[in-house]
């Protein structure tokens, strides 16, 4: 009967017994920390500056603060998190716009309008990008800055070769200046918000067709031939 009763009392204990640190009790909901990122973006898709809290990621996932705290180490690793993933995306919709067309324009005409609707439906991806990567030091952003402006100018540039061995685009411009010009052109967009719509006197997703078409045609009327 002591044996029992001893059993007993050490199963007590043994249940009782605090949990690591930030790890969630064992009956948390059973959340992936995809979600967690996937909620911090969305988030983040609301213009506002690149703040968020875990206990405001936690509340919009519908989840413990413990569970947010489990998944990542701190605030950095879930915004490094949230980069990658939002970058992810972006080279899915831009891959997707690269596809080969009839013509190399078209191919060009889709790849402004998706990098455009892309940062405007992401209104703080730019901004993640500059502090993650642009501004940030260490290999993890050097490798990213690398990959992604690799791949994101090698599809630009099959793009511009394909169209000047067809005849479409002229032979005497730096596609390296042409790359720039077209990311500034639709980052401008989404973080120059305000002004746009002071302009126009009208929401920027009014104008943003508009807009899509007047890059398209003033790149053509620069690069393309008569």
């Amino acid at each position: 009967m002591a044996a029992k009763t001893k059993a007993a009392g050490t199963r007590k204990k043994a249940e009782s017994a605090p949990r690591q640190k930030g790890r969630p009790s064992s009956n948390a909901p059973k959340v992936g920390s995809e979600k967690v990122v996937d909620t911090a973006r969305r988030l983040l898709r609301q213009p506002r500056p690149l703040q968020i809290s875990r206990s405001e990621v936690a509340k919009a996932a519908g989840i413990d603060e413990k569970l947010v705290r489990y998944y990542f180490e701190n605030y950095e690793d879930l915004l490094d998190q949230v980069t990658d993933a939002s970058i992810a995306d972006l080279e899915k919709v831009m891959s997707e716009a690269s596809k080969p067309q009839k013509k190399a324009a078209h191919v060009v005409r889709s790849r402004v309008n998706a990098l455009i609707d892309f940062l405007a439906e992401n209104p703080t991806f730019f901004k993640l990008l500059v502090d993650r990567v642009y501004s940030a030091t260490g290999k993890a952003a050097q490798t990213r800055l690398e990959e992604l402006n690799t791949r994101a100018y090698d599809r630009h540039l099959a793009a511009i070769q394909t169209g000047r061995k067809a005849g479409e685009f002229r032979d005497d411009f730096d596609p390296r200046l042409l790359y720039i010009a077209i990311v500034g052109m639709s980052e401008f967009f989404t973080t120059g918000r305000p002004v746009v719509e002071f302009i126009f006197g009208e929401s920027a997703d009014q104008v943003r067709g508009r807009y899509e078409k007047f890059v398209f045609e003033l790149i053509m009327r620069g690069v393309g031939k008569p």
